[in-house]
This record gives C-alpha cells, structure tokens and sequence, in this order.
C-alpha cells in the first residue's frame, strides 16, 4: 500500500459492494460526520449506508432530493417522516422507483387516490391501490381502470363478496 492510500478515509475509497461500504463507516455515528460522508463520498454504496445511519430529517429530505443516485435517494425517503415532503417527491421526481417508495410511505388516503388515478406510470398508481382503504374508490378503479395491474390491485383490496363475484363474471381479463 502507497502511504498516500494510508491516509485516504475508508469512506472516500471506492467499493463494489455495499457491505464492505457498510463496513467502512460502521463506527461512525457522529451525525455530521455522517452528513458530510452521506453528501460527498464518491460511492454511492457509502453515501446510502451513511443516510442509513442519519437522523436529521432536513439532510434527510435535501440528499432524497440532490443525490444522483437512486438508491441514495430511496435509503433517505424510507428515514423522511415530513408527508407534505413526500407528496412533493411523488408529483415531481422523475423516477418512477423513488416515487413507489415515497408512496409507501404516504397516508394520505385522498392523495393515494389521486395517485392512483393519475400517474404516468402503473407500478406507482398500483402502489397507491395498495395502500388506499376507500372500498367506493377501491371499487371504482377496479371498475375503470384499463391497467390489469392496478385492477388486480384494487380487487385484492375489496370486500364485498357481491361486488368481487360480479366482475369475475364481468371480467374479460383472465388476471382479475
């Protein structure tokens, strides 16, 4: 090893594996150490096992919203507690992999319906099904959507017997 390399934080090394990641920073718990690695380390496999380790839901909402790397992005939404934040992430973030997880995380039972009405994408809007309670709402989607995926979704969730045997008869889809 080049004495240069001895004095290289074991956060600022590169790892191709997040265990060993996880590794490098397992003693750390100063909150501002582990700030300043979870905003500059080079990998992101360091960067998500310090947001982790991270309380400060402010750092927290700021690397979901500035890191470039999804997973980074996810570790510190499934931390963020803020629900108007978590909306804001679902409206405007571009992945459809980080909106999911904020929605996972959403009790906001009429922006789930929104959700589940509106997204571009079906994995988000199934999401949103998977967490609504409404069975009016629930029963609407299941009727109306022309996703199967939401659909499915929506009937998984659905009480009345009555109702679930008058779509299987209704359904021209094999998968509801």
């Amino acid at each position: 090893m080049k004495p240069s390399e001895m004095s290289v934080p074991a956060w600022k090394k590169d790892y191709w594996d997040y265990d060993e990641a996880c590794e490098a920073i397992k003693d750390i718990t100063d909150q501002i150490k582990l700030t300043e690695i979870a905003e500059k380390a080079p990998n992101e496999f360091v960067r998500q096992a310090a947001v982790e380790k991270i309380n400060n839901q402010e750092t927290l909402e700021k690397i979901a919203k500035t890191d470039k790397e999804k997973s980074v992005q996810k570790a510190a939404i499934e931390k963020i507690n803020n629900q108007e934040f978590l909306e804001e992430i679902v409206k405007a973030d571009g992945s459809w992999t980080v909106r999911i997880v904020a929605v996972g995380k959403i009790n906001n039972q009429k922006f789930l319906e929104e959700i589940a009405k509106t997204d571009r994408e079906w994995s988000v809007r199934e999401a949103a099904v998977e967490k609504i309670n409404n069975q009016e709402f629930l029963e609407e989607i299941a009727k109306t959507t022309g996703d199967e995926y939401v659909q499915v979704a929506a009937v998984k969730k659905i009480n009345s017997q009555n109702l679930l045997e008058e779509m299987a008869e209704n359904a021209g889809d094999s998968y509801v």
